[in-house]
């Protein structure tokens, strides 16, 4: 039987993942994290910490970053990931990374500016999406539709605020779930972050919305 937490959710038997700062199954002091509904654990990586941030429960990642233990999940042809964060507010000499996957940056903000897209390590390296992000709490919600099951090439679909506000000509088909952040390129505080193993379709993605801005103070 589906928790009232998981009903919020469009389709949670399809995910791979999710981390709410809201949930307390979710939280565990200074310890790893561990996701309350695919039991994923996460290791806290130099300095990730339980805090509140304009009144919204989340982890503050502006000195480390999580890492995962344990089982796989690889993303196939058709990925959603999703997000709701106030990026770091620094721009600095460094990028700003959401999910770090065993090769590719799923969702990344460009060095020395806001640029929101992806990184290629395996093809092309940084694709603009042509958006550039604001520092405040949004959502943001990615769809990924690669040209396989394992491929690099495909289109990667960006909405924040349940806005579509562009695409990349890149996704990260075939990687497996490896990282949120990264060394270095911490991404400020995250309040939920989660994925899909399928492509959300239009209705799907404004209820997604509608549940991550529940979590922000009216």
């Amino acid at each position: 039987m589906a928790t009232a937490y998981q009903s919020k959710l469009p389709d949670p038997s399809n995910l791979l993942n999710i981390l709410d700062a809201n949930n307390p199954k979710c939280t565990s002091g200074s310890g790893n994290l561990k996701d309350s509904i695919t039991g994923l654990e996460w290791e806290r990586i130099t300095t990730v910490t339980d805090t509140v941030e304009d009144n919204i429960t989340c982890f503050n990642m502006n000195g480390g970053y999580l890492q995962k233990t344990g089982d796989t999940r690889t993303f196939g042809q058709y990925y959603t990931c999703f997000y709701l964060w106030k990026p770091r507010e620094a721009d600095n000499d460094q990028w700003r990374t959401l999910h770090r996957n065993s090769s590719d940056h799923i969702g990344i903000i460009q060095y020395t500016g806001k640029s929101l897209g992806m990184y290629s390590n395996r093809n092309g390296q940084f694709r603009d999406s042509g958006y550039d992000i604001s520092i405040e709490w949004q959502t943001l919600i990615l769809t990924g539709e690669g040209d396989t099951s394992t491929s690099s090439t495909g289109t990667t679909t960006y909405y924040v605020n349940g806005v579509n506000v562009g695409t990349s000509d890149r996704v990260g088909c075939g990687t497996s779930l490896h990282r949120i952040g990264w060394s270095g390129q911490h991404p400020g505080y995250m309040s939920v972050m989660g994925s899909y193993d399928k492509l959300l379709d239009a209705s799907e993605i404004l209820e997604l919305n509608k549940h991550l801005h529940n979590k922000i103070p009216k």
